[in-house]
């Protein structure tokens, strides 16, 4: 049965209660209270402690008791969840601007502690009021085709090749071992990864960029023939970037502005890829990209 929104006070339940409320406080006020009870301080009132239910009046007494305590419970959780819910709020708003100041010189200092590291400079930047931790993390490969891994192993990999990487000539009759779990085709990554090494692979195109005099850059990629079409110094080019050129003539539409190339950098497109103990690629893997990440730690 569902607690009614006003219960039956308790006193009605029975024609004499056996103790009153306040005698239930002093009885559970003293239940932890040793060192007062060591001082002779303490007080029990016996008929709560040897009080033990004997009818159904003296239940329904109890349990309306109950009724209330759990509806008290109750209402106080639900202001405490107001209350809680205001104080948050009022939190994020008086927070907004410093959280905000935070992120902002937590971004510049990463950046210059980045910086340093790719440099050539220590992996912490200690200083006075804060210390900026930077992290690398290297390519790793990654196993997204593992029927197609499987495959090369057993058309590329030797017993020599398993003996370099796992210093045991005692194979078993798989080929595929211990690379490959007995039961399905699943590429084991940890283990491939003895068989195989990160390299930088040579594509063929090149990635050009060229500054211009308006200060904007442009570029692009072009395949790898002898007389690949990349602008050279001096030549005039147009300038997406720059505001459109407009005509006297009504009638005519506005033309690309245009600007004179200053320099030009190209450089052989590469990738990340895993490469076998022939210099071959790898088919079925993927090479994730070396990242850094930092922490600031403010002293």
């Amino acid at each position: 049965m569902a607690t009614p929104d006003f219960p039956i006070p308790a006193e009605l339940a029975v024609d004499d209660e056996p103790f009153s409320l306040l005698d239930l406080d002093l009885y559970l006020d003293a239940a932890d209270a040793e060192e007062a009870d060591e001082l002779g301080l303490r007080i029990i009132p016996e008929h709560v402690e040897g009080w033990r239910i004997e009818d159904d009046a003296a239940a329904e007494w109890a349990g309306r008791h109950l009724s209330l305590a759990n509806a008290e419970v109750q209402r106080l959780t639900e202001l405490a969840a107001e209350w809680q819910a205001r104080i948050q709020f009022w939190l994020l708003q008086q927070t907004k601007r410093p959280r905000d100041t935070v992120a902002f010189f937590e971004g510049h200092l990463t950046d210059y502690a980045l910086r340093v590291r790719l440099a050539g400079g220590a992996r912490t930047l200690t200083l006075p009021s804060v210390t900026v931790k930077t992290t690398e993390h290297k390519p790793a490969v990654q196993v997204d085709d593992d029927e197609a891994v499987a495959k090369w192993i057993g058309d590329h990999c030797t017993l020599g090749d398993y003996e370099r990487a796992f210093g045991d000539p005692a194979l078993p009759e798989t080929p595929l071992w211990p690379v490959l779990s007995k039961a399905t085709t699943k590429v084991y990554v940890a283990p491939l990864r003895k068989l195989i090494h990160v390299e930088e692979i040579d594509e063929d195109a090149w990635d050009w960029t060229a500054t211009l005099a308006c200060g904007h850059e442009i570029g692009g990629t072009v395949p790898i023939p002898d007389d690949f079409d990349v602008p050279s110094r001096g030549d005039r080019v147009s300038c997406a970037y720059c505001p459109e050129i407009e005509s006297d003539d009504p009638g005519t539409q506005p033309t690309s502005a245009t600007s004179t190339v200053e320099l030009v950098v190209s450089r052989r497109r590469k990738h990340l890829a895993a490469v076998g103990p022939n210099g071959e690629e790898v088919p079925g893997t993927f090479v994730s990209a070396r990242t850094f990440d930092a922490s600031v730690v403010p002293r």
